[in-house]
């Protein structure tokens, strides 16, 4: 699923960038004309998250504490909606799309889940780039999640996805 992912985002952003750089001097493999050298700059994608490595049911019962604050309102005994297989997967195709695009900011997502699992819909909120955003977008469209439960039952929810991605010094 894995593969899957990251080669369906690097497909998406293949075709995005071959649009979005028509017509002008870049290489299909160009990002920008910026050919600086000798910084001491290097970016980083930080995940201020939760374990990558754990489904919902695996996550202790601080961390699920944790995904809940994210949320206005959960009552006891329910749950937020979460990605099938956790989020190693989704970070990791995110990690690629990132190393293309090189940004620098917040991404914060709001995806929206029914109760199937499927995931329908994704607002941006804010984004250091639009193409970002988008390729994010469709990673997460592509995703299978752990339905929300509310009062025992499977109910639609929003799942948040939030990262940073800064610039550290070497």
């Amino acid at each position: 699923m894995h593969r899957i992912l990251t080669l369906i985002a690097l497909i998406l952003f293949a075709s995005l960038t071959s649009s979005v750089f028509a017509g002008t001097n870049l290489h299909d493999n160009e990002i920008s004309k910026d050919n600086s050298t000798g910084s001491n700059i290097k970016k980083t994608r930080l995940w201020n998250g939760l374990p990558l490595n754990k489904r919902y049911h695996e996550l202790s019962d601080d961390e699920k504490a944790s995904l809940n604050r994210a949320y206005e309102k959960i009552n006891l005994g329910d749950e937020p909606p979460y990605p099938q297989d956790g989020l190693r997967q989704i970070v990791e195709a995110v990690d690629q799309i990132a190393k293309k695009l090189h940004p620098t900011g917040k991404l914060q997502l709001l995806v929206d889940i029914d109760e199937q699992g499927k995931a329908n819909n994704v607002s941006v909120l804010t984004s250091p780039n639009p193409q970002l955003a988008e390729l994010v977008a469709s990673v997460l469209l592509l995703s299978p999640f752990k339905p929300a439960i509310c009062s025992g039952q499977p109910c639609k929810m929003q799942y948040p996805f939030n990262l940073v991605f800064e610039k550290k010094l070497r």
